[in-house]
């Protein structure tokens, strides 16, 4: 029994240093010093506050808030609109629209914008706004609704953006036949600028009174040029 344990020793040594010799003759698989010391994989806190701030540089934003009051229509069952004007240069991102509808209980509010097809021209769009049910507060057929609706719109006329970006946003109520509709609008929504956060400039509520609706296509306008100074 003990010869026979001897023999398997022998054995499991000779296997052993056979392995060995093998391993010793197989060739080098490079280098095991590393290059150099580790590099950092995480920013500080320092260089994400330096990023963050060169970020708020290129687009500060500021609070956009559009107010209209519709009032009745020139005659019953007509519409009467009003232009919530933005400044030329500046960029906004509206974001809702509230109504307030009084008097008619079939009223239709609507905002009215253009969407510029090529110079001098534009075409007209509408987004309509859901009204709930009749309120008796704070005069009798009070409607109200909420419309969401991002959307950028460009400061000015058609002059002042480019090709198939939006301008020249109104507010609109529909009075039903026989009725007298008015109303108050609230647009919400931010100002994006690339020049720095100093206030955006007072816009003019100034309407352009050149343009007019093309004759063969009622859903486009055409804006005149403007008359020469003198």
């Amino acid at each position: 029994m003990r010869n026979f344990l001897n023999v398997r020793y022998g054995i499991a040594l000779l296997l052993m240093l056979g392995g060995i010799a093998c391993l010793s003759q197989l060739p080098a698989q490079g280098p095991l010093a590393p290059p150099g010391p580790p590099a950092p994989t995480m920013k500080t806190l320092q260089q994400l506050s330096d990023q963050v701030a060169s970020l708020s540089s290129l687009t500060p934003t500021q609070k956009f808030t559009g107010y209209g009051f519709l009032p009745a229509p020139p005659a019953a069952g007509g519409k009467s609109c009003i232009a919530i004007p933005i400044a030329a240069g500046q960029l906004v991102r509206l974001e809702s629209l509230v109504v307030d509808a009084y008097t008619d209980p079939n009223a239709v509010a609507y905002l009215r914008y253009f969407i510029k097809e090529s110079a001098g021209i534009s075409r007209i769009a509408a987004q309509a706004v859901a009204l709930g049910p009749a309120l008796s507060d704070p005069v009798a057929n009070t409607r109200t609704g909420v419309l969401q609706i991002p959307m950028w719109i460009g400061g000015g006329g058609v002059a002042d953006v480019q090709i198939s970006e939006v301008h020249s946003p109104f507010v609109c109520i529909q009075s039903s036949p026989g009725q007298n509709a008015t109303g108050t609008f609230v647009l919400t929504g931010t100002y994006v600028s690339a020049t720095g956060g100093a206030a955006p400039p007072a816009p003019s509520r100034a309407t352009t009174e050149s343009s007019k609706l093309d004759k063969t296509d009622p859903t486009l306008q055409v804006e005149a040029p403007a008359p020469p100074k003198k």
